[in-house]
């Protein structure tokens, strides 16, 4: 390169006029460690004989509720500030003192068992249907 087209050069980069950065201070600060917070004592701790009166709770259930059903449950237990896990728990209990009413409640149960398994057979053929026309 001709020292004509080196100035050049040099000129451009100059001109350029690039923003420059304060340099930083990369030196290491010692911080200083803070207090940790005590931990939780043996004695602040519920006993395990508290423990031992309370139901042990199981795993996690999905279910699936009808949707009109499932909101008319949901705004109840909101009224009554309880859940629908334990309502379904209490249900259970008060059903299960009474026979008539377990009667009653394993009825409307294996109607409705029969009535979901009928809407998903059609819901099924509707699909099979649609597949057979679309290919």
């Amino acid at each position: 390169m001709s020292d004509a087209s080196k100035d050049m050069v040099d000129r451009i980069k100059n001109r350029a006029g690039r923003a420059t950065v304060p340099e930083r201070n990369m030196s290491l600060v010692e911080i200083s460690p803070s207090k940790p917070e005590a931990p939780n004592t043996p004695s602040s701790l519920p006993s395990s004989s508290e423990l031992k009166g309370l139901p042990e709770v199981g795993s996690r259930r999905q279910i699936r509720l009808e949707t009109v059903l499932d909101s008319e449950i949901e705004d109840f237990c909101k009224r009554n500030k309880i859940t629908m896990e334990t309502y379904f728990e209490a249900l259970h209990l008060v059903c299960k003192g009474n026979a008539g009413l377990v009667e009653e409640a394993i009825k409307e149960a294996k109607e409705r068992l029969l009535a979901r398994k009928k809407a998903g057979r059609i819901r099924r053929l509707q699909t099979q249907i649609k597949q057979e026309f679309t290919e």
